[in-house]
């Protein structure tokens, strides 16, 4: 099965949740190295969003109130998606703190706010959003001319994202950027009889530029003591003042390294 390995753009898969959002109309960019499809398109996909007509006055009434204060994140302004890796799960609780000192907590997007901010993006039923996946605000972001960037962690069946969303001025989404993780349901058949691991992704924030690494391990099974081969990509994104997003590979490298099967030191987050 194909894997994500550009940040942020729609990979050609057999499951539901990787419909990432896309960036330029009729482009398509083919790496059989890595083994993967990216498709390109200006618009979001609104597959399954759809509402029965004896909603819509209940959901304009809720639209006209719809606000996200600034209260509802514990971080402001963030620079990377490196803060995942702080992220504490209380094993008594079960709850998901910003870090280990507890001292902050994750607000809970309620329904309307799934309805609002990730059914559009995430291109899937909206009553599954609603009830059967889980998301906290995570940080509000500087404004980008007359956008509000917000960024968000959505947890659903073999999908875990930090996602990175557009607003406008209606707090309607227009474009959205996985900075970290995506859709993954384990292992996979990769070429010369390895597995291919879920790709491990990570995304630096400058003003209206992200910048993105996607770095995709394959492992021997018989041999977890023989070097694995790794599949490095860079990417700059750059937020037009339009509101499009249009993506670019920076540089691209493969290399041999050890490392027990998915317990590398950059590879736990997304693999243990």
């Amino acid at each position: 099965m194909n894997r994500s390995i550009l940040p942020g753009v729609l990979i050609k898969r057999t499951y539901t949740l990787s419909l990432y959002a896309a960036i330029k109309d009729g482009i398509k960019l083919i790496m059989p190295r890595a083994r993967i499809i990216i498709y390109f398109s200006a618009g979001l996909f609104l597959f399954g969003c759809s509402n029965s007509p004896k909603t819509i006055d209940k959901e304009q009434a809720e639209n006209n109130t719809f606000q996200l204060p600034d209260s509802l994140f514990p971080f402001k302004d963030i620079q990377n998606s490196l803060v995942v890796n702080n992220f504490f799960h209380d094993k008594e609780s079960s709850i998901l703190y910003p870090d280990s000192s507890k001292k902050q907590s994750f607000v809970i997007l309620d329904s309307l706010q799934k309805r609002r901010l990730l059914c559009p993006i995430l291109g899937i039923d909206s009553n599954y959003v609603t009830q059967y996946m889980d998301a906290k605000f995570v940080s509000k972001q500087k404004m980008i001319g007359d956008f509000t960037p917000i960024i968000v962690w959505v947890n659903g069946d073999d999908y875990e994202a930090l996602i990175y969303i557009l607003l406008d001025k209606t707090l309607k989404p227009i474009l959205h950027f996985i900075m970290n993780g995506g859709g993954c349901i384990g292992a996979s058949d990769g070429p010369d009889a390895t597995l291919e691991l879920c790709p491990v992704i990570n995304s630096f924030l400058k003003g209206n530029k992200i910048y993105s690494y996607s770095v995709t391990e394959f492992v021997i099974p018989d041999s977890i003591k023989q070097s694995s081969i790794f599949d490095s990509i860079n990417y700059i994104s750059d937020i037009l003042p339009s509101g499009q997003i249009v993506t670019k590979r920076i540089d691209s490298t493969r290399y041999n390294r050890m490392s027990k099967w998915g317990l590398g030191t950059i590879y736990n987050q997304n693999n243990h």
